[in-house]
């Protein structure tokens, strides 16, 4: 039987170590990496419309009850003050995108001032919902009086807003109330998107909820998942005969 010098045997047992706790580095993190990874599903999201007709608009107390919008963790955005809770973003000229109060009452979801978009052929505005995203998303629109509007979640498909029950089409009124809800195993609201048709008008929105989610916490699986392979790494390096 050969013998290998100290320094030999040494630095080869080193080798092996090392290799072997690279091994179950590159094991550790492929796995890890499928944990992590979503999967490549459709997600179809709840998308409702509220005929106007049918709610309460003498006090935004009454208006919130015929929207089924009283938990009490709801966030509002009315466009009072000049900082929105929500943000937003456009394809449009930025200048076309703004709070304004140049409307009477009768158009308004709650109250003026509303955000009004001057968009043109094929523009789009989005909301992005702060945080790590919502299990319910709510917008009032009115003064659509062109069909073929759409939203989007997260980017995903278009849905056509006047082809949702309870919308309706009408310059100068509130349209629908659009209300948002992911379905069983969809991925939470992170951004909506309204894009307008081959032709461009005007849109206002009003009374934009969110409901206020707690961060996601890490899932107990991936704790220790993350634990045992942590430990067979060291483990791997430690043991002199590995």
């Amino acid at each position: 039987m050969t013998t290998l010098p100290p320094t030999l045997a040494v630095s080869f047992w080193v080798h092996r170590s090392t290799m072997k706790a690279m091994r179950l580095a590159v094991a550790a993190a492929a796995l890890t990496a499928c944990v992590l990874t979503p999967r490549a599903v459709a997600h179809a999201y709840t998308i409702t419309a509220t005929d106007p007709s049918t709610l309460d608009f003498t006090s935004e107390a009454m208006l919130n009850t015929g929207l089924g919008l009283t938990l009490g963790s709801e966030v509002f955005e009315d466009f009072d003050d000049a900082v929105a809770d929500i943000p937003f973003t456009t394809t449009s000229n930025p200048a076309d995108l703004f709070i304004s109060s140049a409307f009477l009452p009768g158009i308004a979801w709650v109250d003026v001032p509303l955000l009004q978009w001057n968009a043109g052929t094929g523009e789009t505005v989005t909301f992005l919902v702060p945080g790590g995203g919502t299990s319910l998303f709510g917008l009032g629109i009115s003064d659509q009086d062109r069909l073929g509007h759409t939203i989007a979640i997260n980017g995903g498909p278009e849905t056509v807003l006047d082809g949702l029950a309870g919308y309706g089409v009408g310059g100068g009124i509130p349209n629908g109330y659009i209300l948002v809800t992911p379905d069983a195993g969809d991925l939470p609201i992170t951004t909506v998107t309204i894009t307008q048709p081959a032709l461009g008008e005007r849109l206002l929105f009003d009374h934009v909820v969110f409901r206020a989610e707690p961060v996601p916490e890490p899932t107990p699986t991936l704790v220790v998942l993350s634990l045992v392979l942590g430990l067979a790494v060291r483990w791997g390096m430690a043991r002199p005969g590995a």
